[in-house]
């Protein structure tokens, strides 16, 4: 985990990073990460936008109901994947939920 603020008119903008474990570590693992970088996105102190740049090795696949908010339209995989409560993709969702986060790749459509 690491972050770097950067002071700007009007105060600071975080930029955050991690690296998660992928789906076949334990979920122990994975649960204890998630909640880590969780903890660390609320200690950073700003005025402005955070910006998490962070590879969770997770498949999104698609976008549930209820999801609208952190996922945008543009998600490519198998449309009909099943969801593991105990997935990285499911972790992200409860991170970007808790921390008022969006996936933002998947809010726009990728150029021809």
């Amino acid at each position: 985990m690491a972050s770097m603020k950067l002071r700007v008119r009007g105060g600071k903008i975080v930029v955050a990073t991690c690296y998660v474990p992928h789906n076949r570590m334990p979920v122990a693992e994975r649960n204890t990460m998630f909640a880590e970088f969780g903890s660390f996105l609320h200690r950073q102190s700003r005025h402005r936008p955070l910006f998490v740049l962070v590879d969770v090795n997770a498949r999104l696949h698609r976008r549930f109901p209820g999801e609208q908010r952190i996922i945008g339209n543009h998600v490519f995989g198998n449309p009909q994947a099943q969801s593991n409560a105990k997935s990285n993709r499911n972790l992200l969702v409860e991170l970007c939920s808790s921390h008022r986060l969006v996936i933002v790749n998947t809010f726009f459509d990728e150029a021809p």
